[in-house]
């Protein structure tokens, strides 16, 4: 299974850690339990505007579109909850951004994420 990790990063330095959520490897599929944790942010994003950075480790197949496509699906779903899609950005960074070094299963999970970061007013 692969380990999306939510961040949020308020306009402070303080950042938030959401929740883990689960995602099967080379796959954007939201699992029923990243839902619930996506779920959870609903109300707070209904209200705010947010990027969605989605990651990926290296040894992943098509790393650019994969990270695209975690963001994307993040996106619908948080769309179909209700939050406002001019609220939410995305963008796939593939594994050009790694939070965990190391070539281990451990540093690799930690990798595969998307990161919903708080923003300003969009223009």
């Amino acid at each position: 299974m692969l380990l999306l990790l939510l961040l949020l990063v308020a306009e402070s330095p303080q950042v938030t850690e959401a929740g883990p959520v689960l995602f099967a490897q080379n796959s954007a599929k939201l699992t029923p339990a990243a839902a619930a944790v996506l779920a959870k942010l609903v109300p707070m994003l209904k209200a705010g505007n947010a990027r969605l950075e989605g990651h990926c480790d290296r040894s992943e197949r098509g790393a650019a579109a994969l990270s695209l496509e975690r963001a994307r699906a993040v996106q619908r779903f948080l769309v179909g909850k209700g939050v406002a899609a001019a609220r939410l950005r995305v963008a796939g960074y593939a594994a050009t951004r790694p939070v965990a070094t190391g070539t281990g299963e451990e540093a690799r999970r930690q990798n595969r994420r998307v990161e919903l970061v708080q923003q300003g007013d969009y223009d």
